[in-house]
């Protein structure tokens, strides 16, 4: 399966009071590509800090789990929540 590919557009805001007021706004673009399209796109204008990328390749399978039953308990109740809004109208 390969994942898709696209450029978000996005916005950084931060404000703080202390100890002294500060604030910004500015933005920003990131480049989302799936993992397996990293090693690939990897060259003149991407490079990889491998160790790193191995390191969250192993992070990701070791909590797979953990946040599969999670996103598929959440899409459940979303499921849920959408029959009770179809039934209502």
């Amino acid at each position: 399966m390969s994942a898709a590919h696209t450029i978000v557009d996005a916005t950084v805001v931060h404000r703080r009071l202390r100890p002294r007021a500060n604030a910004f706004r500015y933005r920003v673009a990131y480049l989302c590509l799936g993992l397996e399209a990293l090693e690939s796109a990897a060259g003149r204008w991407l490079s990889l800090d491998r160790r790193g990328l191995d390191a969250a390749r192993g992070w990701l399978e070791a909590h797979d789990r953990f946040w599969t039953e999670r996103l598929d308990a959440l899409e459940a109740v979303v499921a849920e929540m959408q029959k009770g809004d179809d039934a209502g109208s």
